[in-house]
């Protein structure tokens, strides 16, 4: 059983870290990292340390991971790329929650996609973009080892492993994930065709312009590439990576109407 006294009874004596058995002098275990300051779990803990710490926390949780990846994305990417960790959330776990937060939207929202059909003349495109709206969240997670393939093809000199463009890949769609929350937002206010046509290329050409935004300001930071070149290879990512998207797509769609 855990005895929350021997718990404190060894923080005071600052002999050992509970997790590695270092001696520890400090906040901070100089051996793994861990803090010193170890309290038994409860739900009060739970919540006000793990949860409002790791989550809410302005100066290093989802609120400044999302303030920075909306003001200076490639520089916050490039930051945490090069090991400033501590105060940038997860790439994995950002994904995890863009996934639940545009889930959770969407079930409250209970809007109906079927309504995008009416903005296309093409049957087959309109079929195309409502099943990549429909399943948003999962063509998102499989999109990722693909759009890091393409950047670091494209952007192969600036001698970023595969894991790394994996991790760059990572927070742009968890960002464009939350850009999506436009749509069920626009339902609410928006009721006819035009309207919706309207919302549509807003939200599309807003990730578009992200995507390209993002490559642009990280390897700009690099300096691998001259300034015309980044940009140009940046607008040639984005767009491939979209080319590749609705190609693939398309192909399924087509085959489960056939």
């Amino acid at each position: 059983m855990i005895n929350e006294e021997s718990l404190s009874e060894n923080l005071k004596s600052d002999i050992k870290c509970l997790n590695c058995e270092s001696e520890v002098s400090g906040k901070y275990c100089s051996n793994c990292g861990q803090q010193s300051d170890v309290t038994r779990y409860s739900l009060r803990y739970i919540v006000k340390h793990d949860i409002s710490h790791g989550i809410f926390h302005i100066n290093h949780g989802l609120p400044y991971t999302l303030k920075e990846l909306s003001r200076r994305p490639g520089h916050a990417i490039a930051e945490f790329l090069e090991g400033q960790r501590k105060k940038h959330f997860h790439f994995f776990t950002f994904i995890i929650i863009a996934v639940l937060t545009n889930k959770v939207i969407g079930i409250l929202g209970s809007f109906n996609y079927d309504d995008f059909n009416s903005i296309y003349n093409n049957d087959t495109v309109a079929k195309v973009d409502v099943f990549i709206k429909e399943n948003t969240k999962i063509i998102t997670l499989g999109v990722i080892p693909l759009q890091a393939a393409v950047s670091f093809l494209i952007f192969r000199k600036s001698k970023l492993n595969y894991s790394e463009h994996l991790i760059i890949s990572s927070y742009i769609a968890g960002a464009l994930l939350f850009i999506d929350l436009l749509y069920p937002l626009g339902f609410l206010v928006i009721h006819s065709k035009a309207e919706t046509g309207l919302l549509t290329i807003v939200v599309e050409v807003l990730k578009i312009a992200y995507s390209i935004w993002v490559f642009n300001q990280f390897f700009s930071k690099m300096g691998t590439y001259s300034k015309g070149s980044t940009l140009v290879r940046s607008i040639l990512s984005t767009l491939l990576i979209l080319f590749l998207t609705y190609t693939i797509f398309l192909l399924i769609v087509n085959s489960s109407y056939m």
